[in-house]
């Protein structure tokens, strides 16, 4: 038997063969968990925060004097405030995107261009963004992310998130090698109407951009109004144009973190779409500062108490109507077994093995040090130190959930659940002739006992594909 090697079989291969994960992208350190990035901003003006609140309004750019990263200087370079419910005039702490490469095209720090920096709002263990990111990255692409202590014009602003930012870069790294179809999916601010859940409204593209989705590419809305026809009427052919795999990955991804401010929630946004080398799109998650339970919000309903996030079923909006990238797929049977199976890796490997709660203090251990001088953050150190285990109150009444409260209770709760009491297939390890192989390569698969047969029947990220 001879098999063609995607990126996600190798993925597959490498993890029954026990070898290390390979990287599919360039190495870099500006995006390396344990470290903590310097970033210095300097404007010519006192009155920066000022000059940056009036910029908002229109998202314009600012520019700095430099910005200086671990050292390296870069002159005449764009900022902004971004964010929408993050911003506000009134913080004393909001998040920057810089942009490098602004005035001066062939500026980059690493091959990096766009820096984008959230300021933990919502957030007392400052913890869920790059958590979420460091969990997410063995099952489907998704941004890299660390932290960053941020100084403008040589005062602290703070420990900041550092997320890779997705953009065409970003895209063509994991996705295709030329220009394809690129979309960003989410509402503009909360005053817009409608929600980009990918029901489809016509043809006309006039129904679709501004309030809903933004095309990233030059061309591309026949194609995604075509995705969205498909995913609407035809589920059995609608894998041609859809990877429905890795949106399988994202729903159970999105359910086992409680993360809301997504597809999953309340407002079913915060993703991209892009067409891949194959000709379907694939769905990336992003902006995970709320994951982990701090957006509580499932529906147009009341907000989820404690136990119910806790307790929320492994099926939530599997019967939404206004979101059929879930209730369209799992309303087939073979996509549901594939979701579930998904939601149980993660479960297993993530919780279950408590990597979660592993990574998350070391995350907090690194950082830790930086928080405590960090006088512009919205919360106390103990808040910060305490949110890793336990609830704690924010603003007002809001409390946060920890986020051992929240994912030691959700494991009970799902592995006693109806959904995971069926036995899994056991998979036999594959024999291969090349236990490193190359991206586009063909190996030799010995299938003597079936083997790869029964690799076959399972399907997910790690999927086998016979030709």
């Amino acid at each position: 038997m001879r098999i063609f090697l995607s990126s996600s079989l190798i993925r597959f291969c490498l993890f029954f063969l026990g070898l290390a994960p390979l990287s599919l992208s360039a190495q870099d350190t500006f995006y390396q968990k344990d470290s903590v990035q310097l970033i210095e901003i300097f404007f010519s003006f006192s009155n920066w925060d000022a000059k940056l609140d009036s910029a908002a309004a229109t998202e314009s750019y600012i520019i700095a004097d430099s910005v200086r990263i671990n050292g390296e200087s870069f002159d005449s370079v764009g900022v902004k405030y971004k964010g929408n419910s993050t911003y506000s005039a009134s913080n004393k702490k909001n998040p920057f995107h810089i942009e490098l490469n602004h005035i001066k095209g062939n500026q980059d720090y690493q091959d990096y261009t766009d820096i984008k920096l959230s300021n933990c709002w919502s957030d007392p263990s400052f913890l869920r963004e790059p958590l979420g990111y460091a969990l997410l990255t063995p099952y489907m692409h998704c941004p890299k992310a660390n932290f960053a202590r941020v100084y403008v014009n040589n005062v602290y602003r703070g420990v900041y998130s550092n997320a890779e930012t997705i953009n065409k870069d970003f895209i063509s790294r994991h996705y295709y090698a030329s220009e394809r179809p690129f979309f960003k999916c989410n509402k503009p601010n909360f005053q817009s109407s409608g929600n980009p859940n990918l029901v489809p409204s016509g043809w006309d593209s006039v129904n679709y951009y501004a309030q809903r989705y933004e095309m990233k590419s030059d061309e591309g809305w026949t194609r995604f109004i075509t995705m969205m026809y498909a995913l609407q009427n035809d589920t059995a052919s609608v894998d041609t144009i859809l990877d429905v795999d890795r949106a399988l990955w994202m729903h159970a991804f999105n359910n086992l973190t409680v993360n809301l401010d997504s597809y999953t929630g309340g407002f079913i946004q915060n993703y991209y779409m892009s067409e891949d080398n194959n000709r379907r799109f694939s769905p990336t998650v992003w902006d995970l500062n709320m994951c982990f339970g701090s957006f509580t919000s499932l529906s147009s309903g009341a907000p989820l108490t404690i136990t119910q996030m806790q307790q929320m079923s492994p099926t939530a909006q599997s019967t939404s109507t206004s979101r059929p990238l879930i209730s369209k797929l799992l309303a087939k049977p073979r996509y549901k077994k594939q979701y579930i199976a998904h939601l149980r890796t993660m479960l297993n490997e993530m919780i279950v093995s408590n990597d979660y709660y592993t990574e998350a203090q070391a995350l907090q251990n690194t950082i830790a040090p930086y928080v405590l001088t960090d006088t512009c953050q919205f919360y106390t150190y103990q808040k910060f130190l305490t949110n890793l285990d336990t609830a704690v109150v924010t603003a007002g009444t809001s409390t946060k959930i920890g986020l051992k409260q929240l994912m030691n209770n959700r494991k009970n709760y799902l592995l006693s659940h109806a959904e995971f009491q069926n036995a899994p297939p056991s998979l036999n390890t594959p024999v291969l002739n090349n236990a490193n192989p190359s991206l586009n390569s063909t190996v030799t698969c010995d299938d003597s006992n079936n083997q790869c047969n029964e690799c076959v029947s399972w399907t997910s990220e790690r999927k086998l594909e016979k030709i």
